[in-house]
């Protein structure tokens, strides 16, 4: 089953959600907070705050991906705006290593996996939440197998900075 992402901003688009192919991600949904555009004949995507959003995407994975695939991987370590190189180095780890994970040749092992987490916590979170969020990550990852897959949204939030959040969870 694929599990489904779904996006909101504002309240501003009354179409259908659009699948977010281009970042790389075959499960993101936006509900608005983008623009269509026409370019060379073809519907493009014209997203408000990439960056924001991709952050909230990849804080998302962290938290609620107990395991993470080679495109999300690859998705979290742009994110955080790292090449392989340096994000090797800051695993202890090899570019070739990032590369194989990258491309599901190899399974991310368990203390780069939860760094991985770490690190980007501290790329997407302000230090007021980062150890709140450090605190929740094991008991997190702990209860995914058990929680039902559900669609997540997030929201433009206009009273903190105007960043992307995850919105309140929906009951099943």
């Amino acid at each position: 089953m694929i599990k489904e992402l779904f996006c909101v901003r504002g309240s501003g688009y009354a179409g259908q959600p659009r699948l977010y192919d281009t970042c790389g991600l075959e499960n993101i949904w936006l509900v608005d907070g983008f623009h269509v555009i026409r370019r060379n004949g073809e519907e493009v995507l014209q997203i408000e705050d990439p960056e924001g959003l991709h952050k909230a995407i990849a804080l998302h994975l962290v938290r609620f991906r107990k395991s993470l695939t080679g495109r999300e991987i690859k998705f979290i370590r742009r994110a955080i705006d790292l090449t392989q190189g340096e994000l090797a180095h800051q695993l202890g780890t090899g570019v070739q290593t990032v590369a194989r994970w990258e491309k599901d040749k190899v399974c991310i092992p368990g203390p780069e996996d939860r760094l991985l987490r770490i690190i980007t916590l501290l790329a997407t979170s302000d230090a007021e939440n980062f150890a709140k969020l450090i605190l929740e990550m094991p008991t997190n990852l702990e209860d995914l197998d058990e929680g039902p897959d559900r669609p997540v949204r997030f929201t433009h939030d206009h009273d903190h900075d105007h960043r992307w959040v995850e919105a309140e969870r929906e009951a099943a």
